[in-house]
């Protein structure tokens, strides 16, 4: 398989700091770890490197699918996060993601949790009383 090397991600990613700022660099990603918040935090990064990366591939060089995930999955390595973010099966399909190998998707049960806290914990009722409809003033 030959992949093409992004040099300038590969520096990125790989290349050596300041040892300065490698050392606050290391004591700031491991605050992630024991933080909830920083975790969360952490995710939500992950899910904007797709959201921004995705539309880039041309720009940088990316001719497969799987290569970004592979470098996204070292980007959330890189922030010290203990598993790779699981991305919803919505957001996948809108990203054009669909059948590419190595991404973690959430389970159908974590998708229904998920739908459920975006709508207030009200279980996809709609509006209190079950109707979605104005009333007539």
């Amino acid at each position: 398989i030959d992949i093409t090397v992004n040099e300038e991600l590969d520096r990125l990613f790989h290349g050596k700091m300041n040892a300065d700022v490698e050392e606050e660099v290391e004591v700031a990603l491991r605050k992630i770890q024991g933080n909830k918040s920083l975790t969360k935090s952490a995710q939500g990064a992950y899910q904007a490197f797709w959201g921004f990366y995705n539309g880039q591939m041309k720009r940088i060089k990316l001719k497969r699918k799987e290569d970004l995930v592979s470098l996204a999955n070292d980007f959330s390595a890189q922030l010290r996060l203990k598993e790779v973010p699981k991305l919803t099966k919505q957001m996948v399909g809108k990203m054009g993601l669909k059948g590419v190998n190595g991404l973690v998707l959430l389970s159908r049960e974590e998708e229904a949790e998920v739908r459920g806290r975006r709508q207030g914990g009200q279980g996809g009722r709609g509006r209190q009383g079950g109707s979605s409809a104005s009333p007539n003033r």
